[in-house]
């Protein structure tokens, strides 16, 4: 598959699978870090890892559940700025933290007011001002719970609340909550320059080169980079169970249930689609 994937269609000229059981975890690995270049991608191979950022932003959300220091029915206008913005409501009903991470706020994907003139990073440049400006002046066209559509500008607003309540910035959050305790030294939001060496290239469908850089205030909807094997340690806490307080979160994470999302079988938790077929998820 991976063969065909690179060698045939030219979707890049390198990918990895990681593959988490209860036996262990194996990787299959194919191509190299760029055209042009030698080194082979593997497990410590650093990508780009985009909307896989969301589950991130819901661990850290189901820590400070977890610890009591929010609640995810709580309205998220409680941890924005009091001045200077307006969240949008309708029909009374307030956007609340669960509605952002399960895509149900009535926050459309992207922002009307993105800076960046680089369509391979639209977001980058973005800041809180802006998206509070927008904020500001958009009109919910659902109630706030009522229906599933997959937002970035929801998860950017989750991130930003989640930092406030922390008086600590996400990036920070991140680091202290989730990568530290599970030893994810290659999941950052800046590539270190050891990370540059062993960073693969990302490519347009017209195949042009790029690296991403989309800082922001929407870092927390799809901005960290991330490796096969600091992925897989995650998923092997969240498949295998761990006495790891993550653990806990990632139960969090899962109870929560909204219908919808990418397929008409599925529903949405947190960050995570839960595919159902007959009685298995």
């Amino acid at each position: 598959m991976l063969v065909t994937r690179i060698d045939v269609q030219h979707r890049g000229t390198g990918a990895i699978i990681a593959i988490v059981t209860p036996n262990g975890r194996r990787e299959i690995a194919y191509g190299t870090l760029a055209a042009g270049n030698s080194r082979a991608v593997n497990g410590d191979t650093v990508f780009a890892i985009q909307s896989v950022t969301k589950v991130f932003t819901a661990l850290v959300l189901a820590d400070m559940v977890r610890l009591h220091e929010l609640g995810l029915d709580d309205p998220v206008v409680r941890y924005l700025p009091a001045e200077g913005m307006r969240l949008p409501s309708r029909s009374g009903r307030p956007i609340s933290l669960v509605d952002l991470a399960t895509h149900t706020s009535g926050l459309p994907l992207r922002p009307t007011n993105l800076i960046s003139k680089d369509p391979e990073n639209k977001y980058n440049g973005y800041t809180p001002a802006l998206l509070y400006e927008f904020l500001s002046t958009y009109e919910l066209r659902e109630i706030p719970g009522s229906r599933y559509e997959y937002s970035n500008v929801g998860y950017g607003v989750l991130g930003q609340a989640l930092s406030r309540n922390a008086a600590m910035s996400y990036e920070e959050l991140v680091r202290q909550r989730i990568t530290e305790p599970l030893g994810m030294r290659s999941t950052r939001f800046e590539r270190s320059r050891e990370m540059k060496r062993r960073s693969a290239s990302g490519y347009t469908n017209d195949g042009h080169s790029i690296q991403g850089s989309e800082r922001g205030a929407l870092d927390a909807a799809g901005a960290l980079l991330s490796t096969a094997d600091d992925l897989s340690k995650l998923l092997e806490v969240a498949l295998e169970g761990s006495s790891s307080p993550l653990a806990a979160d990632i139960e969090i994470t899962l109870k929560t249930r909204r219908p919808g999302g990418q397929m008409p079988s599925t529903e949405t938790a947190l960050a995570w689609n839960v595919l159902k077929v007959d009685d298995d998820e």
